[in-house]
């Protein structure tokens, strides 16, 4: 059974905002990557299917915040 985690982007330190839903790592680092390149959002934040907190980095200077 897989697995699936929901990212977010958050901009402004407003609410979470939904960006994409990934199954495995690689499709989550290629939405890491292309949030990153886009520039809108300040943080990514992976969310499991229960809701619990995955990971958080700040998009601007890429350090791990949770």
């Amino acid at each position: 059974m897989m697995r699936s985690y929901k990212i977010f982007g958050i901009k402004d330190g407003g609410a979470e905002q939904w960006v994409d839903t990934v199954s495995n790592a690689a499709d989550g680092k290629a939405v890491h990557q292309a949030m990153k390149a886009q520039g809108y959002y300040d943080y990514i934040r992976c969310r499991d299917v229960l809701g619990g907190l995955r990971f958080e980095y700040n998009l601007k200077t890429g350090r791990k915040t949770a």
